[in-house]
């Protein structure tokens, strides 16, 4: 089993994503709205890769990314 963190600020698109892993893969998913949310999620969750959005409020994924890649416990997880 893995891991899988799924960042949008739309929750059709969090549910649908969500659903499909599950139905496809032996996984459990942790979802965000945010970026600031899916960093809270990345300090308590170890998650194996991240499916996140560009366009989302309070923190893009372009600065979430950012973030993530400048951390060296997260740099290597597949965005």
């Amino acid at each position: 089993m893995f891991n899988v963190l799924v960042v949008d600020d739309t929750t059709s698109v969090i549910i649908f994503m969500s659903r499909l892993l599950k139905n496809k893969f032996d996984c459990k998913v942790f979802s965000a709205e945010n970026g600031l949310e899916a960093l809270s999620v990345l300090e308590d969750e170890e998650v194996d890769i991240i499916f996140l959005d560009v366009t989302m409020p309070i923190m893009d994924g372009v600065e979430t990314l950012r973030t993530i890649r400048q951390s060296e416990n997260l740099k290597n997880i597949p965005v």
